[in-house]
């Protein structure tokens, strides 16, 4: 049963041309860029290669830059691949090899596995690995597509999206992929979109019918992790739910809109006020993720051609550019242990 909090909407994005709702859709179907437009995690006791920063911004390096990583999809090679970068553009380093689909990446929340999709058995499956890409474990198998959503704040649960019943719908299963539950049976479709700090939520998007405009649009639900109910959220598309959060203005979320043409980036409170606009140019800048400090924010923008990876601070300032090798980039997450 779905309760509605917010009656009216302040925006909503129709799924038309290069809209997050259909990137968010595509994802589902997962032809990877052109969806969501879509490393060097060094061994222990290696050091650093002395490579040339591959950064916009010619300002110094913060000493935690080389600390913090960025997890990311690149199809430069031809298909969807996994990367792993420094926060300050060094070390790059590709995670996976192979001629099918690696993608929708994301670290455990002690920084040791990765989840992530793959297609590489026939069909879109749920797999893990080490934060290295070694000991690769396939974690759903079946005929149908899944595809990975995120871990629970606590590293033991799955959230992963399914078709297997006919429909896009939501599940968790334990982090070893064992006890699969289903918590949505929607006959439209549903995509995932993030945890709630407490692990209790999942946030959603639900592609509901407007009768006000008259189409289809896609909203954001908030989901019992346990019972499944939902009741409705802030409805911007693409918003970076509750956590992280900005630590100088408390709940803060990160959402794109398509300003006079193309997508750029802004934070509002968690009531829909506040609106500041953070990026303003000519290309599209979207998918921004708060750092787990909240000081920082990774974002995909495609203003240099393509579609890579970029980083800024809370406010807008201090854009840098983290890749530049051909092809796109996209679906970013950030190491959780980032300072």
């Amino acid at each position: 049963m779905i309760n509605r909090i917010f009656q009216n909407s302040l925006v909503i994005i129709v799924c038309a041309g290069l809209t997050s709702a259909c990137m968010l859709q595509d994802l589902q179907g997962i032809d990877a860029m052109a969806a969501e437009v879509a490393a060097d995690l060094m061994e222990q006791g290696e050091g650093i290669p002395a490579d040339t920063p591959s950064v916009e911004s010619t300002q110094s390096v913060e000493p935690h830059s080389r600390e913090c990583q960025i997890i990311y999809t690149s199809d430069r090679d031809g298909d969807a691949e996994i990367f792993v970068i420094y926060a300050d553009g060094l070390g790059e380093q590709q995670l996976t090899f192979n001629e099918n689909m690696d993608s929708t990446a994301r670290w455990s929340p002690d920084g040791t596995k990765i989840g992530f999709t793959s297609d590489r058995d026939g069909d879109r499956e749920v797999f893990v690995m080490d934060a290295d890409g070694s000991n690769i474990e396939q974690l759903t198998s079946n005929e149908d597509q899944d595809y990975f959503g995120d871990w629970s704040p606590d590293g033991t649960k799955i959230a992963f999206s399914s078709d297997r019943d006919g429909d896009q719908e939501i599940f968790i299963m334990n982090a070893d992929g064992s006890e699969p539950k289903q918590l949505t049976n929607d006959a439209y479709t549903t995509s995932f979109r993030g945890w709630s700090p407490d692990g209790k939520q999942i946030a959603i998007y639900l592609q509901t019918f407007s009768t006000d405009l008259g189409h289809w649009t896609f909203e954001t639900f908030g989901l019992d992790s346990q019972a499944g109910d939902t009741k409705q959220l802030v409805p911007e598309d693409e918003l970076e739910w509750y956590p992280p959060r900005s630590k100088s203005s408390g709940r803060t979320l990160l959402v794109q809109w398509d300003a006079e043409g193309d997508y750029e980036i802004y934070t509002i409170d968690e009531e829909g006020e506040n609106q500041h606009q953070l990026t303003d140019n000519d290309s599209n800048d979207i998918s921004a993720k708060w750092s787990p400090d909240g000081t920082r924010i990774a974002f995909v923008s495609d203003r240099d051609g393509d579609y890579d990876i970029f980083i800024m601070d809370a406010d807008g300032s201090n854009v840098q550019q983290l890749t530049f090798k051909g092809g796109d980039d996209y679906y970013s997450s950030w190491l959780p242990q980032c300072q």
